[in-house]
């Protein structure tokens, strides 16, 4: 049964493409073929179909196998690429196959050119095969990864879970007995409190994951007042006299274009992780001004840091900085990647800088200036949900 065999010819001769395939018919094949002669021609015709080969003259008058090649180069395609040509010397030839041509034949010569034809395609099924593999696995080593990734969450969520509802428990459990003085009630009541607001935060973070992975919700796109959000975010944060809270807010910062209680949320976890990795305290500094069409704004630390290689992965799902004194800081690396979505969601960036461990971080995010005037809209905001902060350590 004749082997099919798709072959785009850069020829400019019909009568010479018709040799050519009489002599791969009379081998056994069943060429399948278009006939190109300019760049143009050649570049759509790799657009739009699947060749197995190209053979291309050498000595057209306004195209030649170096343009042709060039040509299968740019498409970034891994095919066998043959010059069959009546007229090549040998240093034309070199040059050709040192250019990324697989072989030279002189047209008429079948018993260089079938074989030459079967050795090419055998070494292109070669590399195609090793390419699989060799992407196979890749996928399965990300694969593995994931799943590691997924066993460490579920380890992390499992023990967040735990702690701070034994806590919880434990401080019920002393209350229930009714004997405990009121400064001690009030105290077992405080730890209750804390770890019930922990213990909600991690459930957040575990409903975030799950919304990451199947599905979004609407974003409802307002003018935003940034001093009010700021003072609510300040709000909601715990005081800390180990980690005095200094607010800088140019009075000229305009309104931002966005959902408040998204931009809130952000500006919530970046809070929330400013505190948490300043373990022996350090001032922290909320700050915001206007950057020409954007309003930027900052929440800097004296705390641990960030080594310059985790800058850029901090905001990675699941990534936390590894090192022994961050271990005992609770988190489930998933609130500066919920950051990153919404503002992201936004229109804006957002960055990490420190210079390194124990010298402190600032955490910086865009936003549009409000248009003036314009209607509120909802826009679905892919991947994200709610989400109390955590990630850097």
């Amino acid at each position: 049964m004749p082997t099919p065999l798709r072959v785009l010819l850069v020829e400019d001769s019909e009568d010479d493409a018709m040799l050519l395939l009489a002599d791969l018919e009379a081998e056994g094949y069943l060429p399948v073929a278009a006939r190109v002669d300019t760049a143009a021609a050649m570049l759509a015709s790799l657009e739009r179909d699947a060749w197995d080969l190209v053979i291309s003259d050498d000595s057209m008058p306004s195209f030649n196998a170096d343009a042709a090649l060039r040509v299968l180069q740019a498409r970034g395609l891994d095919l066998p690429f043959l010059i069959v040509s009546g007229t090549i010397s040998d240093e034309r030839a070199v040059a050709a196959m040192r250019a990324g041509a697989h072989d030279y034949i002189v047209k008429g010569n079948r018993a260089r050119l079938i074989p030459a034809i079967e050795r090419e395609l055998r070494e292109a099924q070669g590399r195609r095969a090793r390419r699989e593999a060799e992407a196979a696995l890749r996928q399965a080593e990300a694969d593995r990864a994931l799943q590691r990734t997924k066993a460490d969450l579920i380890s992390t969520v499992s023990h967040e879970l735990r702690t701070p509802l034994a806590s919880i428990l434990g401080a019920l459990e002393l209350l229930s007995r009714g004997d405990a003085r009121p400064e001690t009630r009030q105290k077992l009541l405080d730890v209750a409190l804390q770890e019930g607001r922990r213990l909600k935060a991690v459930i957040e973070n575990w409903l975030n994951l799950q919304r990451l992975e199947h599905g979004g919700q609407p974003l409802a796109f307002a003018a935003v007042d940034l001093h009010r959000v700021i003072e609510r975010a300040t709000a909601d944060v715990e005081t800390d006299p180990r980690c005095p809270l200094t607010v800088v807010v140019d009075a000229h910062v305009p309104a931002v274009w966005g959902d408040e209680d998204q931009v809130l949320l952000v500006l919530s976890n970046l809070l929330v992780n400013a505190r948490k990795y300043s373990p022996t305290g350090g001032a922290i500094v909320l700050g915001a001004r206007p950057s020409g069409a954007m309003v930027e704004v900052s929440v800097g630390d004296q705390g641990i840091g960030i080594p310059a290689a985790a800058l850029q992965r901090v905001f990675e799902q699941f990534f936390r900085v590894d090192g022994p004194h961050r271990r005992t800081i609770s988190g489930t690396g998933l609130g500066l990647a919920i950051c990153r979505r919404i503002v992201e969601a936004h229109g804006g960036r957002i960055w990490a800088e420190s210079e390194g461990e124990d010298r402190g971080s600032v955490f910086t995010f865009t936003l549009p200036v409000a248009p003036q005037g314009p209607p509120a809209t909802d826009v679905r905001l892919p991947d994200h949900g709610r989400g109390a902060g955590d990630g850097h350590g």
